[in-house]
């Protein structure tokens, strides 16, 4: 994961662009497989994975998919 500051330009439309971005910070999020993904959260406790009908189509969802 990575963090810091961007500048940003906004279209006539309502949309961001993003112009440029430096990285100030960075955390490493852990070595386990993407394909993991929905495992992991499940064993967050709280995260509220475990109570999804379908999380998988959640996944998908906030994916823009």
């Amino acid at each position: 994961r990575v963090s810091g500051e961007g500048q940003w330009t906004r279209t006539a439309e309502g949309v961001w662009i993003l112009e440029e971005f430096q990285i100030t910070n960075f955390v490493v999020l852990g070595d386990s497989a993407p394909s993991n993904f929905l495992e992991d959260m499940r064993a967050i406790a709280g995260s509220g994975w475990n109570e999804m009908p379908d999380p998988q189509a959640e996944l998908k969802r906030m994916r823009g998919n």
